[in-house]
């Protein structure tokens, strides 16, 4: 089991429900666009808010953490953390002073920073998220990779145009030619009948 689940179980319930709930959630991505962080800022945020809320991350270390996470300026962090502490913290103020009371208490066997030491002295535990332009700032250095140079894009070729396949011109249709007539054959000649004698042809000739 993580160092997180284990602190997680032994919440109160009211900062479990406020671990769970959106609200977190909401509030960073609000945040994010606020201050116009990088991609990866919502998540590196809701990480530092729970890791404090549960006891991993001390009051006095929430801005120094996001500062060196997110790579903003001490005065953004100080912004953000107020606006944190006035949506996500305040509202379970008792219980985080609690939990964080314990911590140092159960810590005695373990080295403490100058600034949780600071705190416990006076009692003051969570002056790291309510008053975060009071406390001192550790020398942060962000490490910023140079872009590297794009490399040019070669052209890409155009697509091979298709092979032309020749066509065949068809052939014009052959005239239809008119059919010709039969010859037509005159009917044969008939010779004229005979003609009949004159007169009596039983007349004895003289």
């Amino acid at each position: 089991m993580s160092t997180f689940d284990e602190k997680f179980r032994g919440l109160p319930p009211e900062v479990k429900d406020a671990v769970v709930s959106e609200d977190i959630l909401n509030a960073a991505e609000e945040l994010a666009k606020q201050f116009s962080l990088r991609l990866d800022a919502e998540g590196l945020l809701v990480e530092a808010i729970t890791d404090t809320m549960v006891g991993i991350t001390s009051p006095q270390d929430f801005v120094p953490r996001i500062q060196k996470e997110l790579g903003i300026p001490k005065e953004t962090a100080v912004e953000i953390t107020k606006a944190v502490n006035a949506t996500i913290f305040l509202p379970i103020r008792d219980s985080l002073k609690k939990i964080h009371e314990g911590n140092v208490a159960h810590a005695a066997e373990t080295p403490v920073t100058h600034a949780e030491a600071t705190a416990s002295d006076r009692g003051d535990f969570l002056k790291g998220i309510e008053s975060p332009e009071s406390i001192p700032m550790k020398q942060v250095t962000v490490n910023v990779k140079p872009l590297m140079p794009l490399k040019p894009v070669a052209p890409v070729p155009p697509p091979p145009k298709p092979p032309v396949i020749p066509v065949a011109p068809i052939p014009a249709p052959a005239p239809v030619l008119a059919p010709t007539p039969a010859p037509v054959t005159p009917p044969p000649a008939t010779a004229p009948a005979p003609k009949a004698p004159s007169g009596d042809p039983y007349r004895e000739l003289s």
